[in-house]
This record gives C-alpha cells, structure tokens and sequence, in this order.
C-alpha cells in the first residue's frame, strides 16, 4: 500500500476576507506548492490526493476542520493507504527531503513549532478561558498543525476533532465573533484534544486534586470519580450549567477536614461554602 500526501486546494472563488487563505487571490501560489509536492511523491512511490471541494459549506465548518474528515475521504475514494501526511497548501518541499514517512515509526507524526509564540500563547489561554474549563495544555509540546501524518489507529483522534467542533460549533462561532478565537484555524484545539486522547488532562486533574487533599472515594486513582466529574453538566448545588465563564466554571467539591469528595458545583457556590 501506498503512502498519500494529502492538500486542500480550495477555491471560495473570491468569497471571504483578502486575508483567507483560500481566497481566489491567495491560491494562486499554492500550483507552485502542490506541483513541489507532486515530484516528490513521483520520487518516493507516494500518491498525491489534491481536495478541490468543501465537504460542507465554509459558513457551516470551516475548512481547517474538514481535513480532519481524512480518513473517510480515503475510504469513500476506495483508496488503500498506510500512512497519510496532511500538509499545507503554501509549502514547497525539496527535492531532496528525505522520505518521512520511514522515520514515523507509525506514530502520530508532527513538526514541533517554532515561532509565534505570543500568538501560541494568547490562543492557549483563550481557548483554555472559554472553552477547557481553564485546563491549559504545555506552551512547548505545541505543534505545528500544518505537517501532520497519520496512520489507520489515529481513525479516532480524527473523529474527536470533528465531534468536538459539532459539540461546541455555536460557542465557537460566538468566541470567534467576539474576537478571543479564531475558528478558522484548529491548531489549538487539536492541540487540547490531543492531550485529553493522551490522558493529560485526566492526569491533571489527579495531581491537583492530590495536591489539595481530596480523597478518592472511590479508592481507584480517582478514574471514576474523574468520570463523574466529566459527566455533570449542572451545578450540584444551585443548578446553573456549568461553562467556561469564571463564575459557572466547574469545580470539584471536598469536605476539607475528612477530605472527602462531595459534588461538583459551580465557582460562586465553591466560594460559598
């Protein structure tokens, strides 16, 4: 089976901001780029697979998020794959690059980031603020989101990027209106999701409440108890649904002589007792 390098060559046919990568003006480059890409599949016995169309409109996803719909584009072009490196349309390759994909170790393979750090971290507290209960992910394990290969047992990271935007499409939309994200780009919620696959956030989680001296009920490493934390939507106290905001932040609840967990509530009713 062949490996296959996999672009977005979008045309939103003039539609959107001049600063969008797919607008008409923009793409014109990027023959320059898939051409690079094309000569060097041609050397490594690769097969390049070019997306012309949206799978679903802009307004409705954006395009930063369909590429993560990767593994289905595969199987709907009945395509027999081992491993797939997603690149970015405004790349050139050298000609010499050696082939990559023998060095993966059929790992999920990425290109550490380098640069923009005051970008990476606005975005890191933005996102943890609004939209990971004020988690934040390591500033140095980011990772360019631009040069990323995968292979058949990543089938399920892919499908938590594209559950998680369809899970929280109207606050992101509503985050990006109000200028603290931007939608367009997916770098850090991959990012986010990436750890939670990775068990990071459970382990957090673990240290923290260690740290504060909350007994595990459950006398198991706090794995159920860290599931029911996951699972409560509403206060256990006032009912409010529990969000990103400071005050309807999820908080886990601890008798703080005995130790022992009592419920998950929100911030204010956390400041109360």
């Amino acid at each position: 089976m062949k490996n296959i390098v996999f672009m977005m060559d979008i045309d939103l046919e003039g539609k959107g901001d001049n600063d969008n990568r797919y607008h008409s003006k923009r793409r014109l480059p990027y023959q320059y780029s898939i051409a690079s890409w094309r000569q060097w599949c041609e050397k490594h016995n690769c097969e390049l697979f070019v997306l012309n169309d949206l799978i679903y409109p802009n307004t409705e996803m954006p395009i930063c998020f369909q590429r993560h719909y990767i593994f289905d584009l595969m199987e709907a072009n009945n395509i027999e794959y081992n491993q797939i490196l997603s690149v970015d349309a405004d790349t050139i390759v050298h000609p010499d690059c050696p082939n990559f994909f023998e060095m993966t170790d059929n790992k999920y393979t990425v290109v550490q980031i380098d640069g923009s750090w005051d970008w990476v971290m606005r975005s890191i507290e933005n996102y943890s603020n609004h939209l990971f209960n004020g988690f934040k992910m390591p500033w140095d394990q980011y990772f360019d989101s631009g040069f990323w290969i995968v292979n058949k047992t990543h089938k399920d990271f892919a499908k938590s990027m594209t559950d998680f935007y369809w899970e929280n499409k109207e606050k992101l939309q509503q985050q990006n209106k109000e200028k603290w994200i931007n939608m367009k780009k997916d770098f850090t919620p991959k990012h986010y999701t990436s750890c939670e696959n990775n068990g990071r956030h459970k382990r957090d989680c673990r240290y923290n409440w260690k740290k504060r001296g909350v007994i595990d009920n459950y006398d198991d490493n706090y794995n159920t108890l860290y599931d029911y934390y996951l699972s409560i939507n509403n206060c256990e106290e006032c009912n409010c649904e529990l969000n990103t905001n400071h005050k309807t932040r999820k908080c886990l609840d601890h008798d703080h002589e005995t130790g022992l967990f009592r419920k998950v509530i929100c911030h204010s009713c956390n400041n109360m007792l």
